[in-house]
């Protein structure tokens, strides 16, 4: 097995750990949901079944995020890149900061987090292989070394990008928090694009704790934005799948329909490996869809007080049939610009491009 071979079995083998991650903790959200019967006292921890689907899908996602550090870094570098790769990536996917090495839900830097630190730990062991192995001769000893140093590099990276993960999303909490404070209209336009923006990041986690936080506070139009904007990405990415399925690569269409099963609970995170995949012909539309989602939704004077989002919050919502029709308009705008950016030539383009690596 070459390298671009092994590139490529890590990608499938981080997409089907994740896929899976997020269906577990679908599936906890939902028994949950079921045996708390009241929206408002929701908890995976109500049920043994739903707590231990939650925790096992927990596990899985931190492992198919450090994977997703691997599989970056195995693009730029040898397969020495490996242990460096996974280590960092379970640094980010722990969410440690320099402050809190044990972890820290504030410094989860998202799925950016595990691309740059792949990027980082390629670029140290790449520095290693040209200056330390090249011109010596004791190679076993200098490999060692340069192993060392390129795990403390990487290290050193992810607790620093999740330390500035956990900046931005005290800055992100505050900066929210003043707008919902003088009532801006630009409220739900922020709530829009944290939800979406940024991988599962501070910005993410921001917007989808103000949201909760808000029921408290009997705010619950917010909790709105919140849920509907998170269910409008994953379903724009499986409607243009099933109108555009030429666009995608079979194993793109696969993660585009499963993505309608987090999404049924308003969890965005399976459009996320189509950022990696296509970056800003994916991330633009589907931003612009969750902002015209929460704007729609806030319109319409929609209410949410369940703590879990997606289908489940219609039960709790005032007009569940607003939401619905917010949601469907979201979807509606994200699929249109969808068609715009992504061409099928560029699933040739990227078919032509692994065949001339192999």
């Amino acid at each position: 097995m070459n390298q671009n071979e092994k590139q490529t079995y890590s990608s499938y083998l981080y997409l089907s750990l994740y896929i899976s991650s997020l269906v577990l903790i679908t599936v906890s959200y939902i028994i949950g949901y079921i045996v708390s019967k009241e929206s408002a006292s929701f908890s995976v921890e109500v049920s043994v079944t739903s707590s231990f689907l939650f925790n096992v899908g927990s596990i899985t996602l931190k492992a198919a995020l450090a994977l997703v550090s691997v599989s970056t870094a195995l693009r730029y570098a040898s397969t020495e890149v490996v242990a460096p790769a996974f280590i960092g990536g379970v640094i980010i996917a722990k969410g440690s900061t320099i402050s809190a090495l044990s972890g820290n839900i504030l410094g989860i830097s998202g799925i950016f987090g595990c691309v740059l630190t792949g990027y980082i730990s390629a670029l140290a062991v790449n520095f290693c292989e040209k200056h330390l192995i090249k011109y010596n001769s004791n190679a076993e000893i200098i490999r060692l070394i340069f192993c060392i140093f390129s795990i403390f590099i990487t290290l050193s990276a992810a607790l620093i990008i999740n330390s500035t993960a956990n900046a931005v999303n005290t800055f992100a909490t505050d900066f929210i928090t003043n707008l919902a404070d003088r009532g801006s209209f630009l409220l739900p336009v922020i709530i829009g694009i944290f939800m979406v923006a940024d991988g599962g990041g501070p910005f993410y986690l921001s917007g989808y704790f103000f949201g909760v936080t808000s029921i408290v506070a009997n705010e619950p139009q917010i909790m709105a934005m919140v849920t509907a904007a998170g269910m409008t990405a994953s379903l724009s990415l499986a409607l243009f799948t099933f109108l555009y399925r030429d666009r995608l690569k079979k194993a793109e269409r696969f993660t585009a329909y499963t993505g309608i099963i987090p999404a049924f609970v308003g969890l965005p995170q399976l459009s996320y490996p189509f950022y990696i995949i296509y970056k800003l012909k994916v991330i633009f539309p589907i931003i612009a869809g969750s902002v015209c989602t929460s704007l729609l939704t806030l319109l319409l004077k929609c209410k949410s007080e369940s703590a879990i989002g997606g289908f489940l919050a219609q039960k709790s919502s005032d007009k569940p049939l607003y939401m619905l029709l917010s949601v469907i308009f979201g979807v509606l705008i994200s699929t249109f610009l969808l068609t715009l950016t992504i061409k099928a030539k560029d699933t040739n383009s990227n078919a032509q491009e692994e065949s001339q690596k192999k």
